[in-house]
């Protein structure tokens, strides 16, 4: 079984990463032009349908700097607070 040099670099950067540590969890609403609220899933956590969206800020958030960011999506029929 042959390793590819990339493979085994990205491996190790992975492994000597710092790990990310979240400060605070806040909820945005997060309107969008491609759904119309008034369809949008009624649960007992979003009675009154907008569109949220939860966001973890890391430690030492500054909102006048660049972060890097993953989006993890719910599944169909999900809220934000899945």
């Amino acid at each position: 079984m042959k390793i590819r040099i990339p493979v085994l670099c990205a491996a190790l950067l992975l492994a000597l990463a710092d790990p990310a540590s979240a400060r605070d969890l806040v909820t945005l609403d997060a309107p969008s032009a491609n759904v119309d609220e008034a369809k949008a899933n009624y649960n007992a956590d979003n009675p009154d349908r907008r569109l949220r969206a939860n966001v973890l800020l890391p430690e030492g958030y500054d909102p006048a700097r660049d972060y890097p960011v993953l989006f993890l999506l719910h599944g169909a029929g999900d809220a934000y607070t899945s």
